[in-house]
């Protein structure tokens, strides 16, 4: 169990670091997304939309290799 403590620090620490904080919870979302936990909700609704699942993945895939392109030649 956390402790009220702890609670309460993250949460100072995510008010004085509210861009880092939004990250990790886009980083969080793309990763429960891509690799859903075994027996999660999530895993029930990618299994029960399989192709557009994989036609999601399909267009990430596509997007992520446009972004390392153009920050690979320096357009980012």
């Amino acid at each position: 169990m956390v402790k009220e403590s702890q609670k309460h620090a993250s949460r100072a620490w995510e008010k004085r670091n509210p861009e880092r904080t939004s990250y990790l919870a886009l980083r969080r979302a793309t990763f429960n997304f891509v690799h859903p936990k075994p027996g999660t909700k999530a895993e029930r609704a990618i299994q029960a939309n399989w192709d557009d699942y994989i036609d999601d993945l399909d267009t990430l895939n596509h997007l992520l290799e446009q972004q390392k392109t153009m920050y690979f030649n320096g357009k980012k």
